[in-house]
This record gives structure tokens, sequence and C-alpha cells, in this order.
């Protein structure tokens, strides 16, 4: 159910890390991270702790249970 969620919040991830999540050029590869480690990530970027203007404005309009749907999400796309 957790990846079902985050199937549908990964929209707003598609763009950029591509729409299997194996990223494009300098855009990181989202698929196979462990879950942890992408959904701290995601609360960096809402916290300001790592900067970057998209993923910044994306993760402010997410919450943690966001973070952790879209990473347990992107974790089964290997």
């Amino acid at each position: 159910a957790l990846a079902a969620r985050g199937k549908e919040k990964y929209h707003l991830c598609q763009d950029c890390h591509g729409p299997a999540a194996l990223g494009q050029g300098p855009i990181p590869r989202l698929a196979g991270q462990y879950p942890g480690y992408t959904a701290a990530q995601l609360k960096a970027y809402q916290e300001g702790l790592r900067k970057n203007n998209i993923m910044n404005g994306i993760a402010k309009g997410l919450t943690d249970e966001d973070f952790k749907a879209i990473a347990e999400y992107t974790f089964g796309l290997e």
C-alpha cells in the first residue's frame, strides 16, 4: 500500500529522475536506493539542509509519509 501511494506521488519526480527513476545526466538514480536514505534526503531538501531550488520546492509540498511512500516505490523499481 505504501509503494502504491508512492507511485501516485512519483509524477512529481519523473520529469527529472525519469519514468523508471534511473536518473538522467547529473540527476541521480532513485531506483533501488534504500528507502530510509531516499526519505531522509527528501526531508533534508524540505528543511533546507540540502540546496536545490527544484527539490526544495517539491519537498516543501510533501509530508513525511509522502517521503516514505516515494522512497518505497522507487526502491522497488530496480
